[in-house]
C-alpha cells in the first residue's frame, strides 16, 4: 500500500495537478501540492472574474504596503463573497480563514488599506508566516489631489 502511496505523491508533485483524492472502501487518501503565487497571476483566462484577477492596484510612489502572513499552519478558505483586487478593508477586517484540525481562525487585516495582491488560492495548504495579502495604505486626499494642475 505505501508503495502505491509513494507513486500518487510523485506523480502529484511532477503534474501541474494541485490535489488529488483516492476513496476505496479500505481507506481515502488525499495529496495536495502547495505551488505558492507570487502574484495574480496576469495570464489568467478572461472567463475568470475580472474583478478578482485584474493587474494589481498602481502603487504610489509614497505608497505603504504591508503583507500579511498566516499565523496558523492548515488549509486557507476566502471568504464568501471573497475580498477583491482594490477593495479597500479596514483595520482589523477579516480577509479570509485558515482551518487547522476543524478550528477556524480569522485573517485579519492589521491595518486599512486596499487589496494590492492575493498570494493565496481557496483551499490551498498554508504554512506559518507564509504571504497571503498585500494591502497597500490608502493615499491621504491631500496627496491626490496635490498634484492635479
Amino acid at each position: 500500500m505505501s508503495d502505491t502511496v509513494e507513486k500518487i505523491v510523485d506523480l502529484v508533485a511532477r503534474s501541474r495537478v494541485r490535489s488529488v483524492k483516492i476513496r476505496t472502501p479500505d481507506c481515502s487518501i488525499t495529496v495536495r501540492v502547495n505551488r505558492r503565487r507570487t502574484a495574480v497571476q496576469p495570464e489568467a483566462p478572461p472567463s475568470v472574474t475580472p474583478e478578482s484577477r485584474a493587474a494589481p492596484t498602481p502603487v504610489h510612489p509614497t505608497l505603504e504596503l504591508q503583507t500579511v502572513r498566516s499565523r496558523r499552519v492548515g488549509v486557507f478558505h476566502h471568504l464568501e463573497p471573497p475580498v477583491i483586487l482594490g477593495q479597500t478593508v479596514a483595520a482589523g477586517q477579516t480577509l479570509g480563514v485558515i482551518e487547522s484540525m476543524r478550528i477556524l481562525s480569522d485573517v485579519r487585516a492589521e491595518r486599512a488599506g486596499a487589496v494590492h495582491e492575493i498570494l493565496i488560492e481557496d483551499g490551498a495548504p498554508v504554512e506559518y508566516d507564509q504571504p497571503l495579502f498585500v494591502l497597500a495604505a490608502q493615499p491621504s486626499a491631500r496627496e491626490d489631489n496635490g498634484d492635479a494642475g
